[in-house]
Formats: C-alpha cells, sequence, structure tokens
C-alpha cells in the first residue's frame, strides 16, 4: 500500500467537493474503504486524530481495517465509536486484529456496529464481554474469525454460533475444536464452513486457498456493489477511500495536499512538527 499521502488524506476527507456529486459534498462522504493494516510498518504513527477524523467525515464507510494500529488508547477509541453513530452503523467490515484494546473497550466499540458482516479480531483480548456483545447485538454476521484469542474458550464459540443465526463462516484456534464441537455443526448445518489450524482442508467458501484463504470481502455482498460508482468519471475506477493506494491517486489528484503541511517521504508529519503531538 502507498502511504505516501496518508496525513493529506486524513486531512482532505473534511473539504468541500468542487462539485456535489450524488448528494455528497465533501470527500469524506465518497469514502467507502480505508485499510490501514499494510502501512509499511507505521502503524504507530495511527493516532486517535486520524480516527476520529475518518470517523467524523466518513459517514459512508463500509469497510474498516485498522489491524496492527496499536497506538490507540482504550478511552479514546471507545469515544470515537459512541460519538459517531452514523459511520458505526455503516460498517459492514471490521477488521481490529493485533490490537491492544481490552475486552470491556472491544465490547463498547461492537455494541455500535450493529450491521457488520465480517468481524475479524485475531490476536486480540476480546473475552466474555465481547462474546456476549457479539451474540446479543451482532444479528448480521456473516463471518467471524477469532483465532489466537486466549480469553476465550470453545463455549464462548458455541454460544456465538448458536446466537448469531446469519454465520456461515468461523476461524478460531486448533486447541478450541473439542470444546466448539457444536459451532462446528452449527455452521456446517448451515452450509457454512469453519476454518482453524487443525483443518487445513475444510470446505472453503468462494474459491478460497490456502491457509485461512484469500476472501475478497467485497465480491459476495451485493451492498458493495455500489463501489463502482465513478468508475465512467474521467477513468476512475475502484473503492473510493484509502484502499491499496490513497484517495488522491483514485480521485485523480482531485484533492490537493495541503502545502502548510510538513510531511516526510511516508506522508505523515514529521516527529519535530508542533501538531504531532496533538495528532497522537
Amino acid at each position: 500500500m502507498y502511504i505516501n499521502n496518508f496525513q493529506g488524506f486524513v486531512e482532505g476527507i473534511e473539504k468541500k467537493l468542487p462539485f456535489e456529486y450524488n448528494g455528497n459534498e465533501r470527500y469524506g462522504d465518497i469514502v467507502r474503504a480505508i485499510n490501514l493494516s499494510t502501512l509499511g510498518g507505521r502503524w504507530e504513527r495511527v493516532g486517535k486524530y486520524h480516527i476520529e477524523q475518518i470517523f467524523k467525515f466518513c459517514p459512508q464507510l463500509r469497510y474498516l481495517d485498522i489491524n496492527l494500529c496499536q497506538h490507540i488508547s482504550d478511552e479514546h477509541m471507545s469515544g470515537i465509536f459512541s460519538r459517531h453513530p452514523t459511520t458505526c452503523q455503516s460498517l459492514r467490515y471490521l477488521d481490529i486484529s493485533e490490537t491492544m484494546f481490552q475486552d470491556a473497550t472491544i465490547a463498547n466499540m461492537l455494541g455500535c456496529t450493529k450491521n457488520l458482516t465480517t468481524l475479524v479480531m485475531n490476536e486480540t483480548e476480546i473475552g466474555v464481554q465481547t462474546v456476549k456483545t457479539v451474540a446479543r447485538f451482532l444479528t448480521e454476521l456473516k463471518r467471524l474469525e477469532i483465532s489466537d484469542c486466549f480469553s476465550i474458550d470453545g463455549h464462548d464459540i458455541n454460544e456465538i454460533a448458536r446466537s448469531c443465526t446469519s454465520i456461515t463462516y468461523l476461524s478460531f484456534d486448533e486447541d478450541l475444536e473439542d470444546d466448539a464441537e457444536e459451532a462446528i455443526k452449527i455452521i456446517k448445518a448451515r452450509g457454512g464452513s469453519v476454518r482453524g489450524d487443525y483443518d487445513e482442508t475444510v470446505d472453503v467458501q468462494d474459491g478460497e486457498e490456502g491457509d485461512y484463504g484469500e476472501y475478497d470481502e467485497f465480491d459476495d455482498y451485493d451492498e458493495f456493489e455500489d463501489y463502482d460508482d465513478f468508475e465512467e468519471y474521467d477513468g476512475f475506477e475502484g473503492y473510493e477511500g484509502y484502499y491499496g493506494n490513497n484517495i488522491y491517486h483514485h480521485l485523480h489528484g482531485l484533492i490537493d495536499p495541503r502545502s502548510d503541511l510538513d510531511v516526510d517521504d511516508d506522508g505523515f508529519e514529521d516527529e519535530d512538527s508542533d501538531d504531532v503531538d496533538d495528532h497522537n
């Protein structure tokens, strides 16, 4: 992923479009997907300011991947989710793998994102509170990945499988297989698949291959078809947002980088910039 203009992206999403498009007035209004998981080892530069901007100015966001973004406190993350219900309700895909949030924080976040269809929480501190929140509120959930989460057991997985009646894909650890036998049977009865280290040959959906597969989050969901809204506009193709590239490339430079930002080669503000402390 290119990260040359990440800081500019975060600043740019609050700016007004040069023209109104389908009722959208700001650049953030057309952002649907943001993937921060491949920032080239610079995840520590993603702070509360960046996430707050995204939730504030991207109300139609569908896909958010903050895997490895570990420098946002529990208090700040809970506050961001609670302050921006429109964006939370718009989300369909959320990946918080390898973050440092505590069980209570994750439960609070998920209580705000009740329309999720895909949730990835590998290597997180999820526990009883998160399990109960998922089981109670995430009724639309179709895919759940919870590998390397050591505060849950097979009985928790069974509870989720029983309560979330739309789940058809479930990924968890090998050592939970015996206790999660009920969940495995439930998912199989729905015609779905279960993936764990214990079984690399299990039936895989949608042409996935290899260990844990390469799941294309957008191919299977009709609601993501609107990601091609811009393909006839000035040659633009692809997802509207910071996904696999940056919004400057996607919109052919319609957003002008802020000339007054002191940014280094990776697009983040320099350590010596006066604004850096305020943005973390």
